[in-house]
């Protein structure tokens, strides 16, 4: 599993999970509601939850807090909790429904200043790596059509053509717009 750390002082957490935990849809952190909200669309939840962020949360409030922004809201690709990306190349990975987990996705988008991408190629590593880069292709152009008209921005774009995941940047960082490299949102 991974680290988990208190959320910081002043920082309010909510979130949303499916009945038994399986699954995060939503995931958000508010520090100052008067100023501008982030949406992060990544690809899969971790160990973060109501009260507790995990590296990538850390990273993107730093992001976020660096940029002038109040909060955020992480959205993901894949809403299994899974930190080591195994299942994600199931079919039930998504959610419970594909349509429960885009409505996520669309509230959030919806209600940020800002949209930013970030859900990279999966784990390239082990068993099963070519299958999860598959699904995590074929999901990313499922959700493309709840973005592309948000203006939507990335840190990185990785030589696949996926917008790069934020974990290990520095955090001033500043995103710039997301164009797909030809090929990879279509068939």
């Amino acid at each position: 599993m991974s680290t988990r750390f208190a959320l910081p002082p002043g920082v309010h957490g909510d979130a949303g999970f499916s009945p038994d935990r399986r699954f995060r849809y939503w995931l958000g952190r508010t520090w100052d509601p008067a100023l501008p909200r982030v949406a992060y669309v990544l690809l899969n939840p971790s160990a973060a939850g109501i009260r507790h962020d995990d590296a990538t949360c850390r990273k993107l409030h730093a992001l976020t807090r660096a940029d002038g922004g109040g909060g955020f809201d992480l959205v993901n690709l894949f809403a299994l909790v899974d930190t080591h990306q195994t299942g994600l190349r199931h079919p039930d990975a998504v959610g419970q429904s594909p349509e429960a987990a885009d409505r996520w996705i669309t509230m959030a988008v919806e209600r940020s200043a800002t949209v930013v991408l970030g859900w990279g190629d999966g784990n390239g590593r082990g068993a099963g790596a070519a299958s999860r880069r598959e699904a995590v292709r074929r999901r990313a152009r499922e959700v493309w059509p709840l973005v592309r008209s948000h203006g939507p921005r990335c840190f990185t774009v990785n030589a696949s053509g996926a917008p790069g995941h934020p974990l290990y940047l520095t955090s001033t960082s500043t995103p710039s717009s997301y164009v797909p490299t030809a090929g990879y949102l279509e068939d």
